[in-house]
């Protein structure tokens, strides 16, 4: 039996949470307990475990499954979470724009984004 889980620990919401766990063998695994989705990705050899939204509402969540065979548990690393959040880790923002040379403000307009290039847990 193998678990995962996650806590949140932050203030940040996290959206189109997706946590890509390889699973070697190919052999599906049967998932017993998940907060969230999952699909079997049988082609890349992972189980991929989905989250549409993870904040304070549920800032703990786990699965659990399991898999045929005595398996090494290191073979199930790296372990691969995407996830993008309207807000960034520090939490920055932008109040004003001017311009550098006679300090008159510009009007403009942004989007806060955070995603993640590549976030891997081995």
């Amino acid at each position: 039996r193998l678990q995962g889980e996650y806590e949140l620990t932050t203030n940040i919401v996290l959206n189109d949470v997706t946590v890509a766990i390889p699973i070697p063998g190919g052999d599906a695994p049967k998932v017993t307990q998940v907060d969230g989705d999952y699909k079997a990705d049988g082609r890349n050899g992972r189980l991929l475990w989905r989250l549409d939204l993870i904040d304070q509402s549920n800032k703990t969540g786990a699965m659990e499954f399991n898999v045929p065979g005595n398996i090494d548990p290191s073979a199930f690393f790296p372990v691969v979470v995407n996830f993008s959040s309207n807000k960034t880790l520090c939490d920055l923002e932008v109040l004003s724009v001017v311009s550098a040379t006679d300090n008159k403000p510009y009007r403009y307009a942004n989007q806060t984004v955070l995603s993640v290039e590549e976030y891997v847990i081995s």
